[in-house]
């Protein structure tokens, strides 16, 4: 098995090549020459803008999730109560996003304990324009950022803000401006896993970049896996019940050069620009495709502003 050293050589020496043939820095591409990229990135972008530009509409819509409930209160969903835009589920979609009365029983002891929580995560249904729905289409009942969660922010996120979505029965970490690192830890309790387990210590050895386009690089990198031993470490990773991840999230500070009509959008004013490690363990499949989640983080870090 690579040991940690070994580990993180396999991250510098792909960069140190591409930083080879690349003996002049390219000029920041225009919103319009980033376009491109495979169907699957290009769709991903327009999702990801069309959120973007509804949840900005409201200038902040803060989403609290059910964290760390006291055993005596009674299950309260989700908070809702400000957000007033388009974006925001309706009365009757909040009891569905809400974990089970069962489960919060079940898992009280570990959610009474600090920087825990529990949610519902939804598969992507990539319904475009959501001001055309054809009748019968699962987008009649698509739930607002029900498909995307932030660790950072301990509430459901626009895309491009998220640490974790559902897409494909797949789990993909993919935020704008940010790089993520899952591995799955197996059918194991999550009460047992921390920064010491070996799985996660390799987690924090993973090393920032300092401009966009070693963030690229590493992205693709991330995309393709790395297999250290018998454990994959990859920023796309399958959804199986009862299994325990973990979960490295580095959000860097920077400007967003992507959104066409305000290019200098800076990202980082609305979100928690942080370093996150979290554990988590997927707890429920309701049989639809719906996943509950129960959640802990093991440490949070500032992170550095990257160059463009």
């Amino acid at each position: 098995m690579l040991n940690i050293r070994n580990w993180i050589i396999i991250f510098f020496i792909p960069l140190f090549c591409l930083s080879g043939f690349a003996q002049t820095p390219p000029p920041t591409p225009t919103p319009s020459q980033r376009v491109g990229g495979t169907d699957w990135e290009r769709k991903s972008e327009v999702q990801r803008k069309q959120d973007d530009d509804a949840w900005l509409a409201s200038k902040k819509v803060e989403i609290s999730t059910v964290s760390s409930p006291a055993a005596s209160k009674p299950p309260s969903g989700l908070d809702f109560a400000k957000a007033t835009t388009a974006m925001s589920p309706t009365a009757a979609q909040m009891k569905i996003l809400a974990p089970s009365n069962d489960d919060l029983a079940r898992y009280s002891a570990f959610l009474s304990q600090k920087k825990t929580g529990i949610f519902r995560i939804f598969p992507v249904l990539d319904c475009g324009d959501s001001r055309i729905i054809q009748a019968g289409s699962p987008c009649v009942d698509a739930i607002p950022l029900s498909s995307y969660y932030s660790f950072r922010k301990k509430n459901y996120s626009p895309q491009s803000l998220a640490d974790l979505e559902l897409r494909d029965s797949k789990l993909v970490t993919n935020g704008k401006l940010a790089n993520g690192i899952m591995v799955s830890l197996g059918d194991v309790p999550i009460e047992s896993i921390t920064l010491a387990t070996l799985e996660v210590a390799r987690l924090t050895d993973f090393p920032f970049v300092k401009s966009e386009q070693e963030l690229s690089a590493r992205s693709t990198q991330l995309q393709n896996g790395i297999k250290v031993g018998d454990f994959l470490y990859s920023s796309s990773l399958p959804v199986i019940e009862n299994n325990t991840y973990a979960i490295r999230v580095i959000a860097y500070r920077g400007l967003d050069y992507s959104r066409g009509t305000d290019p200098y959008f800076p990202l980082y004013e609305w979100d928690k620009r942080n370093d996150i490690l979290v554990v988590f363990r997927t707890i429920r499949n309701d049989g639809s495709g719906n996943y509950t989640l129960i959640w802990k983080e093991l440490q949070r870090k500032n992170t550095p502003k990257i160059k463009s």
